[in-house]
């Protein structure tokens, strides 16, 4: 299939095509090779910094805050991470 997309853009470039056939060209060649895009690597997080983000964005409303407050007064803030 890369090859016949070759030929397609070759094609393209020296036959003098009316612009609605152009621009067909154009779609069906960026629908089958979409320009690479870099993946966005995912950040590790501890455990328990998952669970903190997930209690407030996640979980907090209205109607669960005194829910929410009593988790995180539970969690051991005492206790330092190293990080680095």
């Amino acid at each position: 299939t890369e090859a016949i997309l070759e030929l397609i853009v070759k094609m393209r470039s020296v036959h003098r095509l009316p612009p609605e056939l152009l621009a067909a060209l154009d779609t069906a060649v960026g629908l089958t090779r979409p320009p690479e895009v870099l993946s966005v690597q995912k950040e590790d997080r501890e455990h328990l910094h998952q669970y903190v983000v997930s209690l407030i964005h996640q979980q907090l409303n209205k109607n669960s805050t005194d829910r929410v407050l009593r988790q995180l007064r539970k969690l051991p803030w005492s206790t330092r991470a190293e990080v680095g």
